[in-house]
């Protein structure tokens, strides 16, 4: 809404506590998303990068009346001229900015099945554990947690 770069970053995994936090970590300019990290992820560490276009953002800046009145209304500060400089450059096809993407959202039901199944994951790492002994009575509780050990060795086969 109001232009700018926001990243942001999330705690993947456990953190030694029962809460487990599911990453995502994003980096947006001017509202609109660049790239965003996998949600529960198995990963220890997901970086994810983009290249932003300063340019843009000033732009958008200025271009709000309210901001243009504020600005007008302080004395002006003296300014240095910098020829051939750019905040953001096109010469390197490397250096264009990233293109926006559309975000990617885990519908509740996946989130249930992920969630659980990415703690255990995290839990078995933290401990040592190379694998657990899962009893079946056949009731609703085992049987739920059966499917977030399917869920589990899928997502470690991915």
């Amino acid at each position: 809404k109001n232009g700018g770069v926001y990243l942001y970053a999330n705690h993947i995994g456990c953190g030694g506590t029962r809460i487990y936090y599911d990453g995502s970590a994003a980096i947006l300019s001017n509202g609109k998303l660049l790239a965003q990290a996998s949600q529960f992820a198995l990963k220890d560490v997901e970086v994810i990068s983009a290249v932003v276009d300063m340019q843009e953002v000033v732009s958008l800046r200025g271009a709000f009346k309210a901001r243009c009145y504020q600005a007008s209304r302080i004395p002006c500060l003296p300014t240095i001229t910098i020829h051939d400089f750019a905040l953001c450059t096109k010469v390197f096809p490397e250096a264009m900015p990233t293109v926006p993407i559309q975000p990617k959202y885990h519908i509740p039901e996946e989130e249930i099945g992920f969630g659980p199944s990415s703690w255990i994951w995290d839990y078995m790492r933290r401990v040592g554990a190379t694998g657990f002994f899962l009893p079946l009575s056949g009731g609703a509780d085992s049987s739920s947690v059966a499917a977030m050990v399917r869920i589990l060795a899928e997502n470690i086969m991915d």
